[in-house]
């Protein structure tokens, strides 16, 4: 009798609900553990496929990396020298007011590119960052070429509308490389970034575009001196022009979009809501009877009377 009573004791007292309660804490703390145990594992196991997988070689030598080097290469050849020689231009004559322009040219153009760095950090997510590259790429051998107008025709200009007139319209065209050097200054930073995601190389990457752009503004303002001593201020740009049309169709019709697929917003149709509202209610108000409603009530058809076969 002694052990069953004791036996009914025990049980008795872990039958308690303070036995259930600490039973149940202890294995909820105990598949915490095992969760966070298992998550650290896997963590390490993909962080150690991800450094064994992508290496400095594999990550600078991807097809888009290089595409997009050469391209921010080709864009700093063309772009750098441009406003120099604009400079240089425009103070040959009046090397006072030239100094003037100059510096109001560059106040300007430098309060633009705020403003587009300002829209490509909003915008890009939205529009995509090719597009708003080629806009950038674009611009460039477009005021390359209309500063090259200018230029050649300075003297009839002058004798037009006065010689101030022809200086301003000149460092107006800097409007240009205020859109280009704004969305090209952010863009790229942004480029670097969709490109290195997976690699943990983003250093080492911008390290690489910076360095192209590097290069290529050493190389610009050399190729810029020579043609425009040798040959003239209009020879100079329409060369520029040509050499930035190089990169630009190079992104158009080699580089792909670089922006990733979770940043992209999702696209709402609510354009095309309101249009088939407007639609229903012009409908309506022509004379159709409203669609009748699904959930309202009908009544229980009346009960027949069954035969007897």
């Amino acid at each position: 009798s002694t052990p069953l009573r004791n036996n009914c004791s025990t049980l008795q007292k872990d039958d308690t609900p303070e036995a259930h309660s600490t039973s149940s804490t202890q294995a909820i703390q105990q598949q915490k553990l095992d969760f966070r145990t298992a998550s650290s594992h896997r963590i390490l196991e993909a962080s150690e496929r991800i450094r064994e997988a992508i290496s400095p070689i594999v990550a600078v030598m991807n097809r888009e990396m290089l595409l997009f080097c050469g391209i921010v290469f080709g864009f700093h050849l063309a772009n750098s020298a441009v406003l120099p020689l604009v400079m240089h231009a425009v103070q040959l004559e009046d090397p006072q007011s030239g100094v003037l322009l100059s510096g109001l040219c560059i106040l300007v153009a430098q309060s633009v590119m705020m403003v587009m760095s300002k829209i490509v950090g909003d915008y890009s997510p939205h529009w995509g960052r090719k597009k708003l590259l080629l806009i950038a790429l674009f611009s460039l051998p477009v005021r390359c070429f209309v500063v090259s107008t200018l230029t050649a025709e300075e003297e009839r200009v002058a004798s037009a509308y006065g010689r101030h007139i022809c200086k301003v319209l000149i460092l107006s065209t800097q409007l240009f490389d205020a859109v280009g050097a704004g969305i090209f200054g952010t863009l790229y930073i942004l480029i670097t970034n969709d490109l290195s995601i997976g690699t943990g190389r983003f250093s080492l990457l911008l390290g690489i575009t910076t360095a192209a752009m590097c290069l290529g503004c050493t190389f610009s303002s050399a190729i810029g001196a020579v043609l425009a001593e040798d040959f003239g201020y209009d020879i100079a740009f329409n060369v520029l022009g040509l050499i930035a049309l190089v990169p630009a169709f190079v992104c158009l019709f080699h580089m792909p979009e670089t922006l990733p697929a979770y940043v992209r917003p999702k696209k709402r149709k609510k354009r095309r809501r309101k249009l088939a509202d407007i639609l229903k209610m012009l409908n309506l108000g022509a004379g159709d009877s409203p669609p009748a409603a699904t959930n309202a009530y009908q009544p229980s058809p009346t009960p027949k009377q069954f035969e007897l076969v």
